[in-house]
């Protein structure tokens, strides 16, 4: 899945713009260590304060000369923007963490097929689906082909995406 910034920022809008959206100078990204497509997407578009599945961002900051923060999942791993080369992973940098996408924009197009995904499951199932982790399989299923469409996985990494899809599947509730 590929989205221009003008519908990106739209689906950012629609899904996050209650909750917040996170946003930094292009200047100020690049500082950091960001590329400079994600550094415009920083600015222009930004990254939601909150999304599911309960991920929390924030102003991204340095963490490490590698590093980037940007924020934290259900289970307190870090999110963080890998550098060189570039990529978002979560978890322990140390242990190689899991990759969740190529680049920013990459990982904002997943939180945006998981949003969808809860709305179609909501509309389906009522407002209490997602809480009691009974996403329908047809949903769940059309999530892990999207989300592998916009963020590749290279060969042999573990992945945030499909530990989220085993998740989902595993009816352990949210």
């Amino acid at each position: 899945m590929t989205m221009n910034k003008q519908a990106m920022r739209e689906k950012a809008e629609h899904h996050w713009g209650h909750a917040g959206l996170v946003r930094i100078s292009s200047a100020g990204a690049i500082a950091l260590g960001f590329g400079p497509d994600d550094a415009r997407l920083l600015e222009e578009v930004g990254v939601p304060e909150w999304a599911a599945p309960n991920i929390w961002m924030h102003e991204p900051r340095s963490n490490e000369s590698e590093f980037v923060l940007l924020g934290e999942d259900r289970d307190d791993r870090p999110i963080m923007y890998r550098k060189t080369p570039r990529a978002v992973v979560v978890g322990s940098p140390a242990a190689g963490g899991l990759y969740a996408a190529h680049d920013l924009a990459s990982f904002l197009g997943a939180l945006v097929l998981y949003a969808d995904m809860v709305d179609a499951a909501i509309a389906v199932c009522g407002s209490e689906v997602f809480a009691r982790n009974e996403i329908p399989e047809a949903l769940i299923a059309k999530f892990e082909a999207g989300v592998l469409d916009a963020c590749p996985l290279p060969k042999g990494v573990p992945s945030f995406w499909l530990e989220e899809v085993a998740r989902l599947r595993s009816g352990r509730a949210a």
